[in-house]
């Protein structure tokens, strides 16, 4: 290791180029947590708003299905109100009574 010579710059730039090398690569590693920062935000935003707009297609659907449930109940107790006057089969007649009564006249059996 002589000062002056051929060993004194070959040092003198193996320790530049070391300091410039993490230095570069403390500055790659701070890029790269500020990116992943970055990415992590916009990814936590893009599930908030999926998850909100999801919980707002489930309420929809629910309310759907709740409307359905209760007019379906209806039906059930409309045809159960109707179908005992008009049971008597009379070999299809009985569809036709169930069908003029619902319309408000019924076919004399």
């Amino acid at each position: 290791m002589r000062q002056n010579g051929k060993w004194y710059m070959a040092n003198r730039y193996k320790r530049t180029s070391t300091k410039l090398f993490l230095f570069r690569l403390m500055q790659q590693v701070s890029r790269m947590r500020s990116e992943l920062h970055e990415h992590r935000y916009y990814l936590e935003q893009s599930v908030a708003e999926r998850t909100e707009h999801l919980t707002r297609r489930i309420a929809v659907l629910e309310a759907c299905n709740a409307a359905l449930c209760s007019k379906l109940a209806s039906a059930r107790k409309t045809s159960e109100s109707l179908t005992p006057a008009y049971l008597a089969d009379d070999g299809g007649v009985s569809k036709i009574r169930i069908v003029n009564a619902r319309a408000g006249t019924a076919l004399p059996g």
